[in-house]
C-alpha cells in the first residue's frame, strides 16, 4: 500500500533539502495542547539520510492526498538497526508545540535579566486565552528571542478569559496546563504550530463537539480502562526554622477527604528552609496533593466508514461516548497515524491516557462507570 505521507526534510534554517519518497515506515503522535512525535524509518542508502543527520535538521509532514498538515518539527534523534544487508536508520521528529515548552515567561520581556529582580513580581494579562497566549509568545519568543520566523497571527478573541502570570516558568507550564484548571488547556480554543515555508506559524482553532454517541455495538469504540486509587493523606503538619519548643509547626486539614472516607492520615514534612507561614502552608498543600485521589481513563476508537480522522473528527474535537453504560463527552486527546507498506494507513484515536491524574472530574467520571457496571451486574 502506499505511503500516504508526504514528508519534507528541511535544514536548520527551514530551507527544503529534498522529500522522502517511499520509507520504510511512518508513525505520526498527533496530541491536543501537547508535544507530539513523529517517528520514520528509511533505507540505509537513502540519499536524504546525511541531510537529516545534520544537527538542526526539521521535517514537515503532509497528507499526499489532501495536502493536509500533519506535524512539523525538530529531528532530536535518530538510530540504525542491522544486520547490514537491510540496515535502516529510524528517526524521531519532535512537534514544533515544543516551543512553548522551551520559552520561558520573563518578568518583563522587554528589560536586562539583571532588572527583573526590581521591575515587579509576575508579568500579568487577562483576557481572552487566544490574546494572552500570543501577547506572551510574541514578547519573550518572537521579540525577546529574536524568533522572527515565527509567525502570530493578530488574535481573534478566541476562547474564554483566563488570568496570567509569568515568573521564570515556561509558557506550557503557567499559561497552557496550570495546576487549578484555569490554564488555556481548558478555555475552548486548541493551537498548534506549523511549518510553511520558512516561516512556523502559531494556529489557533475552536474544536468541534459532536453530539451523536459512540458505542461498542457501532465498532468505534474499540477497548476501554480505567483505575482509581484512594487518598493516602488527609493531614499534614509541617515544621519550619528553630529548635525544640521554639519551632514553628503549621498543620492542614482536609476535611473533605476525612468526611468521605472516614479515614483519617496523618504525614509529616521538613520546611526547615522557611518560618514564613504562608509558605508552611503550601507546603502542606503541595503534600496534600502529592497524596489526593489518583484516577485514570484510556478509550481507544477505532475508524469506520462514518468516523475518519480528517473527515469527520479531528484531534481536539470532543465526542460524547458510551462506556460501560454511562455516556461521557470528553475531548479526542490523541490520534495515532500510523503506516506500514504491509498494513496500509491506520488511525487511532484516544481519549484519556490520564494516568495518575487528581483531575477530580475524572475521579467522578471513572466512579459514575464503576457505579454503572457494578448495578448492572447486580441485577442480572
Amino acid at each position: 500500500m502506499d505511503n500516504p505521507f508526504r514528508i519534507e526534510v528541511y535544514d536548520k534554517t527551514r530551507t527544503l533539502r529534498g522529500i522522502v519518497g517511499a520509507p520504510k515506515f511512518a508513525t505520526a503522535t498527533l496530541r491536543f495542547m501537547a508535544t507530539g512525535l513523529f517517528q520514520f524509518a528509511l533505507p540505509s542508502d537513502h540519499h536524504l539520510i546525511s541531510r537529516l543527520l545534520e544537527p538542526g535538521a526539521r521535517v514537515a509532514v503532509r497528507m499526499i492526498d489532501t495536502d493536509d498538515f500533519v506535524i512539523s518539527g525538530w529531528v532530536t534523534g535518530y538510530r540504525g538497526e542491522g544486520p547490514e544487508t537491510a540496515a535502516a536508520f529510524i528517526f524521531d521528529v519532535i512537534d514544533d508545540f515544543a516551543i512553548l515548552r522551551d520559552v520561558l515567561g520573563w518578568v518583563v520581556p522587554t528589560a536586562a535579566i539583571t532588572a527583573q529582580g526590581t521591575a515587579g513580581t509576575n508579568w500579568t494579562a487577562t483576557g481572552p486565552a487566544e490574546t494572552v497566549l500570543k501577547s506572551a509568545f510574541v514578547a519573550n519568543a518572537v521579540n525577546r528571542l529574536g524568533l522572527s520566523h515565527y509567525s502570530v497571527p493578530a488574535s481573534a478573541g478566541r476562547g474564554a478569559t483566563v488570568k496570567a502570570r509569568l515568573r521564570f516558568q515556561s509558557l506550557y507550564d503557567r499559561l497552557i496546563l496550570v495546576e487549578d484548571g484555569a490554564g488555556i488547556i481548558n478555555s475552548g480554543i486548541g493551537v498548534r504550530f506549523r511549518q510553511d515555508g520558512t516561516t512556523i506559524v502559531m494556529d489557533v482553532w475552536t474544536p468541534t463537539t459532536h453530539p451523536r454517541p459512540l458505542t461498542e455495538e457501532s465498532g468505534i469504540v474499540r477497548e476501554w480502562s480505567f483505575a482509581h486509587d484512594q487518598p493516602t493523606v488527609s493531614r499534614v503538619v509541617v515544621g519550619g526554622q528553630g529548635e525544640g519548643q521554639l519551632r514553628l509547626f503549621r498543620e492542614r486539614v482536609d476535611t473533605a477527604v476525612e468526611t468521605s472516607t472516614g479515614r483519617k492520615a496523618e504525614v509529616f514534612r521538613d520546611g526547615r528552609d522557611s518560618n514564613d507561614p504562608n509558605v508552611l502552608y503550601e507546603r502542606a498543600d503541595e503534600t496534600l496533593a502529592e497524596g489526593a485521589a489518583k484516577s485514570g481513563l484510556s478509550i481507544t476508537l477505532a475508524e469506520t466508514a462514518n468516523f475518519a480522522y480528517g473527515k469527520m473528527f479531528k484531534i481536539g474535537d470532543v465526542v460524547t461516548i458510551d462506556v460501560g453504560g454511562v455516556q461521557l463527552t470528553e475531548r479526542l486527546e490523541e490520534v495515532v497515524l500510523s503506516w506500514t507498506e504491509g498494513q496500509g494507513l491506520e488511525a487511532r484515536p484516544r481519549i484519556g491516557e490520564k494516568d495518575g491524574s487528581t483531575d477530580a472530574h475524572l475521579a467522578r467520571v471513572i466512579s459514575r462507570i464503576a457505579r454503572a457496571i457494578r448495578n448492572r451486574n447486580t441485577e442480572t
